[in-house]
């Protein structure tokens, strides 16, 4: 058997790259989050899981759920050649995964840390630039022919969800400006969090919906 490494190889060394290289980065990102995560909630059965906190981290899991199913949808249809925002991107966003998931474990001024929805904001902000720039730098041209078509459609998906995204982070930051100039009730926070989590929950959907699309169109089992 011949080891020598050829052009071949190398060709379908570099196809496999950009698939392997955002499974290997998410699985890192998830496991550092969900680490975060249990020993945040190991820390709020110490204080009997009180549901301000809890509301909080039913919100981050939630979005982090997210995070992670759009991948593992992209990873069906992207193809890519990693860039350095492939990188620089999602390290930022495992950070702030880290804080919203960790955040409601630690003690807070008031019923519920006004930093987290700063930090929540941030969230879909860089889940916006992660999309956009997936969606930017996908090229027909990479594609043979047939999924053309199909690729040209998960693309208009990205752009609707780089609009929601981007509503969101900003729809965040007005409400926690709103919050602090007109002294809200607490129980303000709690309707934004409501409406925050039915905005995750659709956008769980429509990645579903985008799932299933490609398994119809590629009519194979996704």
């Amino acid at each position: 058997m011949d080891h020598r490494l050829s052009r071949q190889d190398v060709i379908e060394r570099i196809k496999d790259h950009g698939p392997n290289h955002y499974a290997g980065l998410y699985n890192v990102m998830k496991g550092v989050t969900l680490a975060g995560a249990g020993i945040a909630f190991v820390k709020l059965a110490g204080d009997n899981f009180p549901l301000s906190h809890i509301a909080l981290m039913a919100v981050a899991l939630t979005g982090v759920l997210l995070t992670y199913y759009g991948q593992s949808v992209g990873l069906i249809i992207v193809h890519l050649r990693p860039s350095i925002l492939d990188i620089t991107l999602p390290m930022a966003l495992t950070v702030v995964e880290f804080f919203i998931v960790y955040r409601p474990s630690e003690p807070a001024t008031g019923d519920q840390p006004i930093d987290w929805f700063w930090a929540f904001s941030l969230w879909a902000a860089l889940a916006a630039a992660i999309i956009a720039s997936v969606a930017w730098r996908i090229r027909g041209s990479n594609y043979s022919p047939a999924l053309r078509p199909i690729v040209d459609d998960y693309r208009s998906q990205l752009v609707r969800d780089v609009g929601a995204a981007s509503a969101l982070s900003a729809g965040s930051a007005a409400f926690i400006l709103a919050y602090g100039k007109w002294d809200l009730a607490v129980s303000g926070k709690y309707v934004f969090l409501t409406v925050a989590f039915c905005t995750l929950i659709a956008g769980i959907n429509s990645q579903g919906k985008a799932r299933r699309a490609l398994a119809r169109n590629l009519v194979v089992p996704v």
